[in-house]
């Protein structure tokens, strides 16, 4: 039944390093829900420590 529908689903890929890089994200949006911060100063901090992660790591 859902085999045609899932045909037409575009791949996505997903490096090694998504899971290092989606933390920082996931804290940021957790202090937004639950600390009241500021969304665009929580984007610019989650941006800021992927990028720091990623070098970490040897992503550039």
């Amino acid at each position: 039944m859902f085999g045609p529908a899932a045909e037409k689903i575009p791949v996505a890929y997903e490096s090694e390093y998504d899971s290092v890089l989606r933390e920082s994200f996931a804290t940021e949006l957790g202090n937004v829900e639950t600390k009241g911060k500021d969304p665009e100063a929580a984007w610019n901090d989650a941006v800021s420590a992927a990028k720091k992660a990623g070098e970490r790591v040897g992503v550039s």
